[in-house]
């Protein structure tokens, strides 16, 4: 995580260890198959041999933070991976098309290439 604005970067400062500029976060997953689609309709067409899966965030931890920014962020990591979990699907050869979490979907909106 990295500020966007000078002020962002100064909010995210103390949190990190002496000479780092980013505060790294991974999170561990687990995931599974979703329900079977014959197919999804997005701004970018129709998509069909889908292939869906179901995730589930199950750890997050940090990086880069120094002990007191690791205990003041615990808790907002703690909520995250507790809280999202989703249902992305991909069609073949294009990709992610469609992907629901937090009660929101966002669909593929155009392709390229």
């Amino acid at each position: 995580m990295t500020g966007r604005t000078a002020a962002a970067s100064a909010s995210i400062a103390p949190l990190l260890r002496a000479g780092h500029r980013a505060l790294e976060i991974a999170f561990g997953y687990v995931v599974g198959p979703a329900p079977a689609r014959s197919a999804i309709t997005t701004p970018a067409g129709t998509f069909r041999d889908l292939v869906g899966v179901t995730f589930r965030i199950t750890s997050a931890r940090m990086t880069d933070a120094t002990s007191t920014g690791a205990s003041a962020l615990r808790a907002v990591l703690s909520l995250l991976s507790s809280e999202i979990s989703g249902t992305t699907y991909f069609a073949p050869g294009v990709g992610a098309v469609s992907t629901t979490t937090l009660g929101h979907t966002v669909l593929l909106d155009r392709c390229s290439g």
